[in-house]
């Protein structure tokens, strides 16, 4: 979690705990739950012994070699997060810097390409002061990277005639990101199989965790249970013992009972909703439509995001366009590329021609290539044929012919 994703010591500690983290000092010991904190992450990942290295003065133990030892940090991931360790193996350090960071946050993170330099753009929500939308916010993309043509207004006007904004709107990204899911109607089995295969996965490790964690909390209700009568006896047998050394205990342990029976119901309900049956393909086809409902519906940018997340895994954001978006699988198998728009006129997916042009009164027009675009015209005319209306613009283009 801290080499790959980046992650605070606050959030590791919380992920053991969440995991019932256990341990023990002796091999003949029985496992017990560890509270682990911050500090105790970061004795962790700071102190050698954990990869296996047991330094006492100058002298140094390989504990691999010498005892069944567990390893819970590799020495490879000791030398990476340790600064001083890094310098000497000549290694990139990766732990947490103490000079202050720009963080990203928001929407769409790390998703969001910028077309011309290939770097990622960077999410900033600027207020507005004036106008009619004083007050509100302005959510956009920046590209950050210097060197990239959006910075460099000469270049931009040699190449493409005009200066390159160096940010893009969130709307037109969301733009695309809806017009996308509405072309998600490619019902096809193999999607639909990737997508069971992954959440079978998922759930199976999700079945395992909540399973590990009532056994827990039953063997927690069990053990205020049992303290809970003895208290009780005690109170009932020895009244003024109970009252000079256990005083309050009776209620300090029913709601400990109270607490872990709650919790108890709460892992029951979990593990009965995982053992529930997987999503049948009409499901499956059901939940795509709820995407664009959702991300057409939501007013938390917190629920669009989750959307964007499981849907969308990069897009490359161009000057106020999104010219490519790429989706996480099996989604990007369900896409019908026959309904993507090619062009044309204003309500029409495909290039449609009003009319044949009239090629004998063109002084252009190349003789060798007058019946391929013939064809192609009348191919195209034809309803629902979105692959000769393509042949036909790209033979246009290519001879750069004017209808």
């Amino acid at each position: 979690m801290r080499l790959k994703d980046g992650k605070t010591n606050n959030e590791v500690a919380e992920f053991l705990n969440n995991a019932h983290f256990s341990g023990r000092s002796y091999e003949a010991e029985n496992y017990r739950l560890l509270k682990m904190t911050k500090k105790n992450v970061g004795t962790l990942f700071g102190d050698p012994f954990y990869c296996g290295v047991y330094k006492i003065g100058n002298n140094i133990s390989n504990l691999n070699e010498q005892y069944n030892f567990m390893l819970l940090i590799t020495p490879d991931e000791y030398i990476a997060l340790n600064r001083n360790v890094a310098n000497d193996f000549s290694e990139k350090f990766v732990g947490r810097s103490s000079s202050s960071k720009r963080l990203d946050f928001g929407i769409l993170r790390d998703k969001a390409i910028c077309d011309f330099c290939g770097e990622k753009m960077a999410f900033q929500c600027t207020k507005v002061k004036k106008g009619k939308n004083a007050g509100k916010w302005l959510l956009s993309f920046y590209c950050r990277n210097k060197d990239c043509i959006r910075h460099n207004d000469k270049a931009a006007i040699e190449k493409y005639g005009h200066k390159l904004s160096k940010s893009i709107r969130l709307k037109y990204l969301s733009a695309k990101i809806e017009w996308t899911l509405r072309h998600l109607t490619k019902n096809t089995k193999q999607a639909y199989d990737d997508y069971i295969d992954r959440l079978r996965q998922r759930v199976a490790v999700d079945r395992e965790i909540a399973k590990r964690k009532l056994k827990s909390a039953q063997d927690e209700l069990s053990r205020q249970k049992s303290l809970y009568e003895k208290c009780k006896q005690l109170q009932l047998v020895e009244p003024a013992q109970y009252e000079k050394h256990h005083h309050g205990e009776l209620k300090y342990h029913l709601q400990l009972i109270n607490q872990n029976q709650a919790n108890v119901e709460q892992l029951q309900k979990e593990l009965t909703e995982l053992n529930s049956g997987l999503p049948t393909r009409d499901e499956f086809v059901e939940l795509i439509n709820s995407y664009l409902k959702t991300i057409l519906s939501a007013t938390d940018l917190i629920e669009e995001d989750a959307v964007y997340q499981e849907v969308v895994l990069n897009l490359r954001a161009g000057d106020n366009c999104v010219p490519v978006i790429t989706l996480n699988p099996p989604y990007n198998m369900v896409v019908d590329l026959e309904k993507m728009s090619c062009g044309g006129r204003r309500g029409n997916r495909t290039l449609t021609p009003s009319r044949e042009p009239d090629f004998e009164s063109s002084a252009s027009t190349n003789s060798a290539i007058r019946p391929q675009i013939c064809q192609a015209f009348s191919a195209a005319a034809e309803p629902q044929n979105p692959v000769a209306s393509l042949k036909l613009r790209t033979i246009i283009i290519t001879q750069k012919f004017v209808l």
